[in-house]
């Protein structure tokens, strides 16, 4: 290919080594193995997800109280090291699901109608809703952790 010269005017072919996973490749090997087209769901490892869970509150326009038990709710996660993240946006509950399922955060912790005192809706990315409390959620995060 004749592609470089020396600076004394000898030809010199190009060399050039990769020998590195950079983290840009990764996100994307990740993204291509975990992405499902179909139902637009991203589901991160938990070993390199942004958060663990998000906390998706139903916010009413006069009623903040799924709010403020999210805040109480982050609080603790945050104290058992369980990263967290809440929506306070004021979408509709499935707009808010669905945009965590493209966004990829492994856990779905839904404070809407089917919340029941101390139970919570609680899910993995593609996988059925359960009825938990705050106590079997942290179990569940931090057990999958581990792994």
């Amino acid at each position: 290919m004749n592609a470089a010269v020396d600076f004394n005017g000898k030809k010199e072919f190009v060399k050039m080594g990769s020998y590195g996973i950079g983290v840009s490749r990764l996100v994307g090997a990740i993204i291509e193995a975990k992405y499902n087209d179909k139902g637009e769901i991203m589901k991160w490892p938990i070993s390199v997800a942004p958060y663990h869970c998000a906390i998706i509150p139903m916010i009413k326009k006069n009623d903040t109280s799924n709010l403020e038990k999210s805040n109480k709710i982050f609080e603790y996660l945050k104290s058992k090291n369980i990263d967290a993240i809440i929506d306070d946006t004021e979408e509709n509950i499935s707009a808010k699901i669905r945009k965590f399922n493209l966004i990829g955060i492994p856990y779905q912790l839904i404070l809407g109608n089917q919340t029941d005192g101390d139970l919570f809706e609680f899910k993995e990315i593609n996988g059925e809703t359960q009825k938990l409390n705050i106590e079997e959620v942290v179990s569940q995060i931090l057990k999958a952790k581990s792994n």
